[in-house]
């Protein structure tokens, strides 16, 4: 005997027209074509609706009946573009006896390459499946769950199959889930129950390049193994948790782009948020910023001429003259902070002309600049120093910022920027995360186990503290 329990979408954009939906099956006239992979169409000419299920298995009669129940609404806002826009790629979870879903198998094929069934203790006469469910409680479910997103690459630019992770993730446990398409294949992730307390925030993208997970004693390492992987599977597991004991105004929120640009933010600071707190998730050393600072990039650009390197008096070597420039940095007077201390830059990247054997015609440099107060003294200092020699071109800007802090951690302010300046709509901030900026961005970075295991209940004790203020 199977039941069909289903709830159709509000009326908004369906996930996909394709009737694929990476193997969800939404749902098309339930009473006489039960589950098949398709759409419903309104009738009345209405957008179609779309219904988002989850298979769990009943063991209260002999007869083990299936039953198809409905999760959270998930919904495309503002609504993509139909036919480009695929939507999430949740597939259906596996039953498990009792009323918790097993997720699929992607983070079960993670832990079965840590543990490998064949030499599992477990393994004997049982189905492959149950030996993933048994390593699965070998690891923490916040170490787990990190190790499932650190498999993913999600370089900026590529954050769709973390998206998907995540969201399908916060479905399963009947979180309202909506997804903002920032870019075409690139959406913001933000999962609500009642709204207007604490919001749970950090990135899925990282710096290139992927470098997949790895556990090596008490270390996790990979790429977002601190930034800002590991910190986002803290906040799910600490929000689950606050969730499971029936407190519902948090929030999560899982943006797209930090690395570069900021994108997934400012497009999240249009969503109708509804927190009185942000707290945002970066590596901190598992202590609270009492600030952090902005960033402004800047490429310098240098125009010379070419001409054949053998008569190098008939060009204009446009690198010479950026050679020159470049050192005379070290003398500018910037701002400076009590708090957050010296304005810094880096020169992070240098490009110049086409061949050995051509006089260069062009040389750019790309500096990234840590902002301690206004940004107008710094651009004048730099543009001063650019003179007509070179052209500034202004990039991105994220102002510095000041934190709020609560009682029981450890306080420091933090060099780097976050996405915090730019989402005032969702509350006033805090930043806080396990792990350690100095190995974010390297070829070795990690976390150790046990600072991302405390991480889960500071993230639950500072939501308690700031939903009781």
């Amino acid at each position: 005997m199977t039941n069909w329990i289903t709830r159709g979408m509000r009326n908004t954009t369906p996930l996909g027209m394709d009737g694929s939906m990476y193997g969800l099956p939404l749902l098309e006239q339930a009473e006489t074509q039960r589950l098949r992979n398709g759409r419903r169409i309104d009738p009345l000419g209405a957008r179609p609706a779309a219904t988002i299920l989850r298979r769990s298995k009943s063991v209260g009669d002999s007869r083990h009946q299936s039953v198809i129940e409905p999760c959270a609404q998930v919904v495309l806002y503002p609504g993509g573009e139909i036919g480009r826009h695929k939507g999430l790629k949740i597939p259906l979870l596996k039953g498990s006896t009792g009323s918790s879903p097993v997720p699929g198998t992607s983070y079960a094929e993670i832990l079965h390459d840590t543990f490998p069934v064949s030499q599992h203790p477990a393994s004997r006469g049982h189905s492959p499946s149950d030996v993933y469910r048994y390593n699965s409680c070998a690891m923490s479910d916040v170490v787990a769950l990190a190790t499932e997103l650190l498999s993913l690459d999600s370089t900026t630019g590529r954050e769709r199959d973390a998206v998907d992770v995540v969201a399908r993730w916060l479905v399963a446990r009947s979180w309202n889930v909506t997804l903002q398409e920032v870019e075409p294949g690139r959406s913001n992730v933000w999962a609500t129950r009642r709204g207007g307390g604490v919001t749970l925030s950090t990135h899925l993208d990282t710096v290139p390049p992927f470098i997949p997970p790895r556990l090596d004693g008490n270390r996790l390492y990979g790429r977002g193994a601190c930034d800002a992987k590991g910190i986002a599977a803290a906040m799910l597991i600490a929000a689950q948790r606050l969730a499971d004991a029936g407190e519902e105004r948090i929030d999560l929120l899982f943006v797209v782009g930090e690395e570069k640009g900021s994108p997934g933010a400012r497009a999240a600071n249009r969503l109708p948020a509804t927190s009185k707190w942000l707290v945002n998730g970066e590596p901190t050393e598992s202590k609270l910023a009492s600030g952090g600072k902005g960033a402004q990039r800047v490429i310098v650009r240098v125009r010379g001429r070419e001409a054949h390197s053998a008569y190098m008096h008939l060009g204009e070597s446009a690198l010479d003259p950026m050679l020159e420039m470049l050192p005379r940095l070290r003398d500018l007077k910037l701002p400076t902070d009590a708090l957050l201390g010296d304005t810094t830059y880096n020169i992070g990247l240098m490009r110049a002309g086409t061949e050995a054997n051509i006089v260069p015609g062009f040389a750019e440099a790309e500096l990234m600049i840590r902002l301690v107060g206004d940004i107008a003294p710094v651009r004048a200092a730099f543009q001063e120093w650019a003179g007509t020699r070179a052209e500034l071109v202004w990039g991105s800007h994220i102002p510095a910022q000041h934190f709020h802090v609560i009682d029981g951690f450890e306080v420091a302010p933090v060099a780097y920027t976050s996405d915090i300046p730019l989402l005032p709509r969702w509350g006033k901030p805090l930043l806080f995360g396990p792990g350690s900026i100095h190995v974010a961005h390297t070829p070795n970075e990690f976390i150790e186990v046990e600072e991302l295991e405390a991480a889960v209940a500071s993230y639950e004790r500072i939501a308690r503290t700031l939903l009781a203020s």
